[in-house]
């Protein structure tokens, strides 16, 4: 998880699910977005939201020191 949130502070997003998870669906029924400052929790959500069976996408804004974390299922 560390390293998915260090490419997040270089620019890029990332996409994760469990292998279990598929991630062909072209529509979700259900979005929830969460957004912190801090990385321990913005961590802790993903990994709590892809054990739920979600694809989280996380992006960092620097200008902001925000992580967004998206999960969609």
């Amino acid at each position: 998880m560390s390293t998915i949130f260090a490419l997040s502070r270089q620019g890029y997003t990332t996409c994760v699910s469990d292998e279990n998870t598929s991630s062909r669906e072209t529509y979700a029924k259900e979005i929830i977005v969460y957004t912190t400052t801090n990385e321990e929790d913005a961590q802790n959500w993903t990994k709590k939201k892809i054990l739920e069976g979600y694809v989280v996408t996380t992006s960092y804004n620097p200008r902001t020191g925000e992580y967004t974390c998206t999960a969609v299922r």
